[in-house]
């Protein structure tokens, strides 16, 4: 019964909202808009059914943003575009990889052979590693978050959704223009654009990104080196040209290269272990302040936890007009090299100190086409092949931990060892995928979606977890774990709905579709063998309603409801060995997911514009596992119990007020407010919760159109909130813990040859 309240009630409650709605709109009379429309919602243009649509005439949930509305956020990594979407959850996990989560489906784990339920493109290339998701954001035309298992279009790992980043591409005529902004924070971010024809068939663009910190915002106590540190170089370059009347082909290539010095966590000690043994079992609690101790001076001479990495590729996409339809190619090859260290304990103690290596190389190749043979019907279908190997050798440094729980005489410090562990592992694998999307019209108000994808993926997996000193096996060198296994999958995905025009603006849809995460081989650092293993694929069925309605040419509502029934959902918990908790990554057999969303987008007079954006999320586990691999958990899990990264409330507003102050002069003022409730990170883990927290911006500009410049001044967080973004328990039991970044003032430079 409860499971059918939230779609009963929406759909009573979205159509009372939107007769509310339109009396509203309607009673501003049409003679009041202007007649250059100023105040019309511009039309948003997006590809997320593979062909170009209106947002308002695609029948799932989406919110869709332009390059210019990322830019003017200051939304400068996929992870801040939680601020603005609601049912989206980011943030970065224990290795320094983003995790993602819509409707709570996302990833916990940490290991970069593992990627989300939730999929994120570039330019409709997947990166198959959650450590290549973390980009910078510049020279973009869009982005799309498409909401609610995208399978058939998007293929494997995207149940809960996909995130479609639109990079912008060459210009007819020739423009240029240059962005920089620096903030209190010491924070510089610089990024220059040079885009128009090179011939009379061909144009170009090359974009170039550069975040740099002039100073280290984390500043060190007690001795420590200071954190916090940017240091991004990021550069595209596009190439398109018309090969004959009917061939298309674009070209790109793009680097990233991060030398950063990554920010670091903090940790209390509320089991009062500071001074045991001389060791410092917690930070400053302060987020401007950073105590790495020495951290992996004693193995490496490394002082602060920083990031070498390196990522490119190119893409190469052709697309061929024929009498049967569009013929799109989309070949892609990409490379990772990454190395990261990460303070993960948050303390000067060397609990849990990390050296990430991970190595990535992928290839994929998708040909599809779009045809529409009748005037009622509409087909995309494709074919897909990708391989890839993730290579993963990570050391992790916790001399302390067992200085503490070690006997005296057989502690560390009795034999003048620090103590590391490394994994060395490499997985392969290849996938096979076939897509038919059709859209029908069955009348001129009723439409019907028929789709389906079959995927197969085969997986190969090799490694070890090593004794680097010999203290725990009295053997330097000797294995703690080896796996060889090999794992073939097969799965079909489907779509089913139904979309109806109940008035020339308003269209109500419903929708019932699987999503499917293939599965994994978790290889975290671990003493014990019965933590590594396979795990198996998650799978979903989801339900939803939904209604967008335009008003009025000024207001735009959609409310969209939805219940999930999740199977083996992959969750990262922690369970019991003889040296204590230990993270491992394990199936939920069932659990539910159902909310509900609406957006609304009000374009006022005067050049005034509301949005609003509120997302409620309801879950819980209905079959709760007792062991993993034969490991008890070290709480235990029980039915009924809440979700991870699933937040019963989401919310964000923003408020633009665009104005003339002469002839030549125009200004622009925007506030917004993002606000997310109480949620769980890890199961197993009563430490895993972080507060509710919320943040307050503005920004106010000043520009010359004519002259192509624009001055902004921007706040974040301007009330200095330090609410918890990430908690977990270290390996000795207390919180360690993430804050909010905090309150800054940067000023903005734009302009415009």
């Amino acid at each position: 019964m409860k499971k059918m309240m939230l779609v009963t009630s929406t759909l009573v409650f979205a159509p009372l909202l939107l007769m509310g709605a339109e009396a509203f709109a309607q009673g501003v009379d049409s003679q009041d808009l202007p007649d250059d429309e100023t105040t019309v919602l511009k039309a948003v243009t997006v590809t997320s059914q593979r062909r170009e649509q209106a947002v308002t005439d695609v029948p799932i949930a989406i919110s869709a943003f332009s390059g210019e509305e990322i830019q003017d956020k200051v939304i400068s990594d996929p992870v801040g575009l939680a601020d603005i979407t609601p049912g989206l959850s980011a943030s970065f996990s224990a290795s320094g990889a983003p995790s993602y989560s819509i409707r709570g489906v996302g990833l916990e784990d940490f290991i970069g052979n593992n990627t989300s339920g939730t999929a994120v493109y570039v330019d409709e290339v997947y990166p198959v590693s959650s450590t290549q998701q973390a980009f910078q954001l510049f020279d973009l035309e869009r982005v799309e978050v498409l909401k609610g298992p995208q399978g058939t279009l998007y293929g494997r790992n995207a149940t809960g959704g996909a995130i479609s980043f639109i990079t912008a591409k060459p210009s007819d005529e020739l423009e240029s223009s240059v962005r920089l902004r620096y903030d209190t924070l010491d924070q510089l971010n610089a990024t220059g654009v040079v885009s128009g024809p090179i011939s009379e068939e061909t144009r170009g663009r090359v974009a170039v990104n550069y975040a740099y910190g002039t100073s280290a915002w984390q500043k060190g106590v007690r001795g420590s080196e200071d954190a916090a540190q940017l240091d991004k170089l990021s550069a595209r370059a596009h190439i398109d040209t018309q090969l004959g009347g009917n061939v298309y082909a674009l070209f790109t290539g793009f680097v990233e290269r991060n030398k950063s010095i990554d920010k670091s966590w903090q940790a209390d000690d509320r089991l009062g272990l500071d001074g045991v043994l001389g060791i410092q079992f917690s930070s400053s609690g302060n987020v401007d302040e950073v105590d790495l101790g020495p951290f992996f001076s004693g193995v490496d001479g490394t002082d602060q936890p920083e990031t070498d990495n390196l990522l490119y590729g190119a893409n190469a996409r052709f697309e061929i007009g024929t009498g049967i339809g569009k013929i799109t190619s989309i070949s892609a090859y990409q490379v990772l090299d990454r190395e990261l260290y990460e303070n993960n304990d948050g303390t000067p103690a060397r609990l849990v100190d990390f050296l990430f290596r991970t190595d990535v190389e992928q290839f994929s190749q998708e040909f599809r086409i779009n045809a529409d043979p009748t005037d009622y019907l509409t087909i995309v279908g494709g074919v897909f092949f990708g391989y890839d190997t993730i290579g993963v050798n990570d050391t992790v440094l916790n001399t302390d931990f067992y200085e503490l729980v070690a006997p005296a005489g057989a502690r560390p410090s009795d034999f003048g060892l620090e103590i590391t562990s490394t994994t060395d592992t490499e997985q392969e694998t290849t996938s096979l995928g076939a897509y038919l999307h059709t859209e029908w019209r069955l009348s001129e108000k009723l439409g019907l979606t028929a789709a389906g994808r079959v995927s197969h993926d085969d997986r190969t997996f090799s490694g070890a977890a090593f004794d680097d000193t010999g203290y725990l096996t009295s053997v330097p060198g000797a294995a703690l774990v080896e796996l060889e296994q090999t794992e073939k999958e097969t799965n079909f995905s489907w779509r089913l709905g139904f979309d109806y025009d109940a008035t020339e603006n308003t269209m109500l849809y419903a929708s019932a579709a699987t999503g499917f995460k293939s599965g994994v081989f978790f290889s975290g650092p671990t003493p014990d063998p019965g933590a590594w293993g396979y795990v198996e694929p998650e799978e979903l069925l989801a339900l939803e309603v939904g209604v967008k309605s335009t008003l009025n040419r000024r207001l735009y509502v959609g409310v969209s409801a939805f219940h999930y029934d999740y199977s083996d959902k992959q969750t990262l918990s922690f369970v019991q060995v003889p040296l204590g908790a230990i993270a491992t990554l394990g199936n939920i057999e069932d659990s539910t997911v159902m909310g509900g969303e609406v957006e609304l987008q009000y374009a006022m007079l005067d050049s005034l514009n509301l949005n609003l954006g509120v997302a409620y999320l309801d879950s819980e586990i209905d079959k709760a596992p007792t062991m993993v691999r034969g490991l008890s958990f070290a709480v235990p899990i029980a039915n009924g119990a809440r979700l991870t990264q699933t937040p019963e409330w989401t919310a964000n507003a923003a408020l633009d007020y665009a104005f003339d102050l002469s002839d030549t002069l125009e200004g622009d003022f925007a506030l917004s407010l993002n606000y997310t409730d109480e949620k769980v990170l890890y199961l197993a883990d009563p430490l895993a919760v972080t507060d509710s927290y919320y943040a307050l911006g503005f920004r106010l500009g000043v520009g010359n159109p004519r002259a192509g410049w624009q001055l902004a001044l921007i706040g974040r967080n301007i009330t200095d909130e330090d609410g918890k973004t990430f908690a977990a328990a270290n390996l000795v039991g207390n919180q360690i813990y993430e804050l909010q970044e905090p309150a800054s003032l940067s000023v903005e430079l734009k302009m415009e040859f």
